[in-house]
């Protein structure tokens, strides 16, 4: 007899949770409904538990995910062939019912606020750091060669100045708010910042780096000094180290740990087991006095209503909605379809997952139980402790973690369940968890944490505390996730935040195939636009 999940009483499919053959017997283990499997279905798919029509809805969660487009059997499966997804009509009908006031914000309690200390690095402005990162930052793309050899002889981390962003010739505001805010991460000891002496630009965002109080060195750069400017900047940065090596770790409180939260290659186990555990992780995380980051908008289609009434004051959870329903307009106005069309991707669908709102649900399990307590705009700091959305959307599995990194965040989490080794950020530590074991037995993949031990009889709180510990053991500096060691130096973050809308992109290559090439390819992006 075959197991399956039914997740919610009022389902009308349940998750197979291995392959099946027809006729043979299934039953639901949280609800002991049985059918007999009526043709092949694989391990991740769904099976229906009831006869269903065409144009009947389909229930998973508790909520519907798609509507039928041909009849089945009980025990039938369930998928691309006969399912449709209707996120778009969804998203209209959840958007009407909150704006109209059918639903609303839920009363939810102040998170529990439990004081601990973290060994970490005191810093002078009163956060702290879990490393001492040290980053040189070139604000002219004449000055990339420079940082970039400067990293080569000492091991630090560089920002890549992308001459193809540039407006007019000089830096656009978005990316000077990028090196400002980076340079301000409490991971970073330290920053050496070089610039064009003809102008003040490096200077002025020297001087702002150096608010958030710590060493700041800026030196202006003429095409006649290039070998000097290696040589003293080598100095810099090794006299930088040699201060960073002294620094010692001291007890702190907890208050302000940043943890940005991120899924990609989605398969069945990604919501009911390395979501919902890293969602655990987030609410003690949140408990502590930290804060939780998550930002893809472009995936919560679908489940906007149910982050809507997370949200703290039901005018927040309006605008959520239309910054859920903006996304929604830039894809289909510049593909001229809707966001549904390239989510869930064909891996995702391979793996069980049909339509978005199907996704969507077990995208946002990844925040936990606690309210959202506001939206942030570009490098905008939390004014508390939460649960915070940065207003920036990308497919790219970093991107949560820079827009984290540019409101303070330490550490990022990335879940996957098919595997997934795109996700590296030199100034930042980056865990991989799955919830699928097979996947993370595969040693390719580089995975951190195993939360398909939830299959194996831990609850969800349990795995999520032992995560938690995990999470606190990397930034106390007792382990390290396995791509700290041998991840590339540069910082070149328009590979990660690039705008995708409108062009030609296989989503699937970004999946297990083809982020085996992710070093090279961004070594090769680095190379053209430096």
């Amino acid at each position: 007899m075959a197991s399956a999940l039914q997740i919610d009483r009022a389902d009308s499919v349940a998750i197979v949770t291995s392959s099946v053959e027809t006729g043979e017997e299934i039953v639901a283990t949280e609800t002991g409904c049985k059918v007999v499997a009526t043709e092949p279905i694989r391990a991740g798919h769904k099976v229906a538990l009831v006869k269903l029509d065409t144009g009947d809805m389909v229930y998973k969660y508790g909520i519907p995910i798609g509507r039928m487009t041909s009849a089945i059997e009980a025990g039938g499966w369930i998928s691309t062939h006969n399912l449709e997804d209707i996120t778009e009509e969804l998203c209209g009908t959840y958007c009407r019912e909150f704006r109209d006031g059918t639903k609303t914000i839920k009363d939810m309690p102040e998170a529990e606020y439990s004081p601990r200390t973290i060994n970490a690095f005191p810093r002078r402005n009163g956060t702290f750091g879990i490393r001492n990162y040290i980053m040189v930052i070139p604000t002219s793309p004449d000055c990339n060669s420079l940082a970039e050899e400067i990293s080569d002889r000492t091991g630090c981390a560089w920002f890549v100045c992308d001459r193809t962003r540039l407006e007019d010739g000089a830096l656009s505001d978005y990316t000077r708010n990028a090196m400002i805010f980076t340079g301000r991460n409490p991971n970073l000891y330290a920053v050496l910042v070089l610039g064009d002496a003809a102008d003040t630009v490096g200077e002025e965002i020297a001087r702002l780096i150096a608010e958030a109080e710590k060493p700041v060195t800026y030196m202006g750069v003429t095409g006649a000094e290039a070998a000097n400017i290696v040589v003293e900047g080598t100095a810099i940065i090794e006299a930088f180290q040699g201060e960073a090596a002294g620094l010692v770790r001291e007890p702190v409180p907890m208050d302000g740990f940043g943890l940005s939260v991120h899924c990609s290659g989605s398969d069945w186990t990604t919501a009911l087991y390395g979501n919902s555990s890293v969602g655990a992780a987030a609410d003690i995380v949140v408990k502590h006095g930290g804060n939780v980051y998550m930002t893809e908008w472009m995936e919560w289609s679908g489940s906007q209503h149910i982050m809507a009434e997370k949200c703290a004051t039901r005018e927040l959870g309006l605008e959520l909605l239309d910054t859920v329903d903006s996304v929604r307009d830039v894809v289909l106005r510049e593909t001229g379809l809707p966001v549904e069309h390239m989510n869930p991707a064909q891996a995702n669908k391979d793996a069980g997952l049909t339509t978005l709102a199907e996704k969507s649900i077990g995208t946002i399990k990844k925040i936990g139980s606690t309210q959202i307590k506001g939206l942030l705009e570009y490098c905008e700091q939390p004014s508390g402790k939460g649960v915070w959305l940065p207003k920036h959307d990308s497919v790219w599995p970093p991107t949560t973690a820079i827009y984290g990194s540019l409101s303070g965040a330490h550490m990022s989490v990335l879940n996957t369940g098919i595997g997934f080794l795109y996700f590296e950020l030199p100034h930042m530590l980056c865990i991989r968890t799955t919830g699928n074991t097979e996947t993370f037995n595969n040693e390719a993949f580089k995975l951190d944490f195993n939360a398909g031990i939830v299959a194996e009889g831990k609850s969800i709180a349990e795995t999520g505390e032992i995560l938690f510990e995990y999470l606190m053991r990397i930034a106390e500096g007792d382990d390290d996730p396995k791509t700290e060691k041998d991840k590339i130096r540069a910082f070149n973050m328009y590979y990660y935040i690039e705008n995708e809308f409108g062009r030609s992109i296989d989503r699937n290559r970004m999946l297990p195939a083809g982020v085996m090439e992710y070093q090279e390819n961004c070594r090769k992006l680095t190379d053209l636009v430096k």
